[in-house]
């Protein structure tokens, strides 16, 4: 689901970027640097539910041992003191830091190697075998999850190279 998530999600970026994709369709060698900066700008994760296992003071305000706590991750990826206009999608965008898209830690999802495979696989045999991609729609329905986020529907045209 994640990796769907995640092609699908770059297929909007692409579509809403298309300067970005014409560089990409020219040099998918970018492909790597563009999964990075969806992973970032509209992660397949957006939230992930954890427990205080001690009281932290996080921002002034102490969380009791025990609470359910709700990291928000997309929010964390445009975190502007790590990144310079992090609202703004940037494929040159150098991150020299791990992102908070699989999580950080003992949690950290084991698949995100996996899935960054899967999309660069995906979008590199996409860009090799079709001249054009097209999302067809500007009306894009997502899926109804506050903790995963892509497209519910995506109709795209392909046009073969």
């Amino acid at each position: 689901e994640t990796t769907t998530n995640l092609l699908g999600t770059t297929l909007v970026e692409l579509k809403r970027h298309p300067e970005t994709y014409a560089r990409v369709r020219a040099d998918t060698g970018l492909i790597p640097a563009l999964v990075e900066e969806v992973l970032r700008y509209n992660p397949p994760v957006q939230i992930i539910f954890r427990h205080t296992t001690a009281d932290v003071e996080l921002g002034g305000t102490t969380i009791p041992a025990g609470s359910a706590v709700m990291p928000i991750l997309a929010s964390a990826n445009r975190d502007e003191t790590k990144f310079a206009n992090p609202d703004v999608f940037d494929i040159d965008r150098k991150i020299d830091f791990p992102l908070m898209s699989f999580g950080q830690g003992p949690h950290f999802c084991l698949g995100n190697y996996l899935s960054r495979v899967e999309a660069k696989a995906a979008l590199e045999v996409a860009m090799e075998r079709f001249a054009q991609l097209d999302v067809i729609s500007d009306e894009i329905h997502w899926i109804d999850s506050y903790f995963a986020r892509g497209p519910h529907t995506l109709p795209v045209r392909f046009k073969a190279a």
